[in-house]
């Protein structure tokens, strides 16, 4: 089952969204690739600097690893 780069953008910022990730509430990474499990890590990965560059996403560096969080002023 193959998805392109923009279907798994759409289904992390989905997940992000259902779970209200805006702002100060952070989520790791691993979260978001065990609710989506059927789409590869590595893929995730790729999909969440490529939000990061375009400002939708936060990365938040924690002593776990990194969180990542919706950005609130690109929520439409």
């Amino acid at each position: 089952m193959e998805f392109c780069e923009e279907e798994i953008e759409i289904k992390i910022v989905y997940a992000l969204h259902r779970r209200a990730y805006y702002n100060k509430r952070h989520t790791p990474i691993k979260n978001v690739c065990n609710r989506l499990s059927y789409i590869p890590c590595k893929q995730i990965n790729k999909a969440v600097k490529k939000l990061h560059k375009k400002g939708i996403i936060g990365i938040k560096k924690t002593f776990h690893g990194a969180d990542i969080y919706l950005n609130h002023k690109k929520k439409s």
